[in-house]
């Protein structure tokens, strides 16, 4: 019985060993091929703010099977985002501009039902002057990708 438990400890051990040296955690799992990214809203087109306006986004990845995806890191960047000084809008974890701002270049990783949401605050101005700009949100992980499209044009005169 001691040969069985000290056989089992040593592959135990040698199983840690190389998990631990090709770093192989929950958060470093990304899409595998032939994987889809849906997000809702699949693009924003706006027209003068009156005041600093949040904007929800809600992503989902499934596999090639259309089933969601769980535990996925999905990076989320945008050109214009902060940290760009000037920012035309900033990144938040939670809704509505909720929970803590973050750069562009983020992670979120999805939950059960393969889904990760996060939220933009757009201010309405910039420098003193009406915030007017075209960006592009992309989410990846692995080789699934997706683009929103953001324009936000002057208010009419």
């Amino acid at each position: 019985m001691k040969k069985i438990f000290n056989s089992f400890l040593c592959r135990g051990a040698i199983m840690v060993f190389f998990l631990v040296l090709t770093g192989c955690s929950v958060d470093s799992i990304t899409a595998p091929n032939g994987s889809t990214i849906e997000v809702i809203p699949s693009s924003l087109s706006l027209t003068g703010l009156s005041g600093d306006t949040p904007y929800n986004f809600y992503a989902v990845v499934k596999d090639e099977n259309s089933l969601p995806l769980n535990s996925v890191k999905v990076h989320i960047s945008g050109s214009f985002a902060s940290p760009r000084s000037p920012a035309r809008y900033y990144f938040y974890t939670d809704m509505n501009g909720g929970g803590t701002q973050v750069n562009s270049g983020f992670d979120c990783i999805t939950n059960e039902f393969g889904q990760c949401s996060f939220s933009i605050i757009i201010p309405a101005t910039v420098n003193n002057s009406e915030n007017v700009f075209t960006d592009d949100i992309v989410l990846n992980s692995g080789s699934a990708s997706v683009t929103v499209e953001i324009a936000l044009t002057a208010a009419s005169s």
